[in-house]
């Protein structure tokens, strides 16, 4: 295993001994590996030891906990995922092409940004460039754009990957909101403190930090009590518009024709929007048009909602851009 082209392991090795390993180690088990992967329990298990045997050397130690990588095994992680990136960046230039707009690129952005906002944009966008195939991967887990296909993203927390361009992209502010069905029933909150006698909601997901919410609402722990807790951007916007919540939407969907009721409470609510793609992706005419259009998105002169100071929704509802971006959510919201 001491080579220094690490593409010289095929010889042994083929790429998928080489993407379980990574699995594996990434997951912290086999069975996690198994359900979180491209591999079944049963293929990781026959596989496992097939490519130890081969290599010669055992690579993993397995317990309870999980897995725990021998010293033969560091030095294999370090030599894979040398592999890993020559690959990655093969079949990124293979799928790019040199010739134009063309080709397939990856984009993951969170839940509801993808379906609120960034739909209406993206679908003008593939309809300019016929020649581009999108995966479009909308999610609240951290788009892994280093090693899991993905070629941009647009998250709220930054990557860490030394090896990846990341810069800021705006700011969403959030707001509470009901629906005129719940006013009806129950009323609205006057004061911060009327909080604790109404029917809240949140969304539980990855980058979404329920506690820290609280901790601006003046909340105390043993108040908290939430009527519901969902997964889902859709399903969250779902029970807002029927009345069964107050709840927490972003400013630029308040702004618009949604029919909900903004909610003007203490302090604001915002999480800083981030861009991050691969050095090379941004080279090829495809990578370059994508992250523009991205960027052109979320400007914050032709949309203000994302700018650093907050905007409530009464005030940009007058502005220009407004009625111009309801324009690309005909029906859109409402037939949700």
């Amino acid at each position: 295993m001491n080579t220094s082209d690490p593409l010289q392991l095929f010889d042994q090795v083929s790429w998928d001994d080489f993407r379980m390993f990574l699995e594996i180690v990434d997951a912290g088990s086999l069975r996690a590996a198994a359900d979180q992967g491209t591999f079944s329990i049963s293929t990781i298990r026959r596989r496992l030891p097939a490519l130890e045997e081969r290599v010669g050397e055992q690579l993993i130690k397995r317990s309870v906990e999980g897995v725990q990588l021998t010293p033969f095994g560091e030095r294999f992680l370090a030599e894979a995922r040398e592999v890993e990136e020559a690959v990655r960046k093969l079949a990124r230039i293979t799928r790019l092409g040199s010739d134009g707009v063309r080709g397939q690129i990856s984009i993951s952005i969170t839940e509801g940004l993808g379906l609120f906002w960034l739909v209406p944009f993206i679908v003008d966008f593939q309809r300019n460039h016929p020649g581009l195939t999108i995966d479009l991967n909308t999610q609240m887990a951290k788009g892994d754009v280093l090693r899991k296909h993905m070629d941009v993203s647009v998250q709220f927390a930054p990557p860490e990957e030394a090896e990846l361009i990341t810069k800021p992209l705006g700011r969403l502010h959030l707001m509470l909101c009901t629906s005129p069905g719940y006013e009806k029933a129950y009323g609205l909150p006057k004061k911060l403190e009327d909080l604790k006698d109404h029917k809240l909601g949140f969304q539980a997901a990855e980058q979404l930090d329920e506690s820290a919410f609280f901790e601006i609402l003046e909340i105390p722990p043993h108040r908290r009590f939430v009527s519901f807790r969902v997964n889902s951007s859709v399903t969250y916007y779902e029970l807002i518009r029927r009345g069964a919540i107050i709840g927490v939407m972003p400013t630029y969907l308040l702004a618009m024709e949604t029919g909900l009721i903004p909610i003007q409470l203490g302090p604001h609510y915002h999480r800083d929007l981030f861009i991050s793609y691969h050095t090379d992706f941004i080279k090829s005419a495809a990578g370059k048009a994508t992250v523009d259009f991205l960027k052109n998105c979320f400007d914050k002169k032709k949309f203000p909602f994302f700018a650093e100071t907050f905007f409530a929704p009464e005030d940009l509802a007058g502005q220009a851009i407004i009625p111009a971006t309801r324009q690309l959510f005909p029906q859109y919201l409402k037939a949700l």
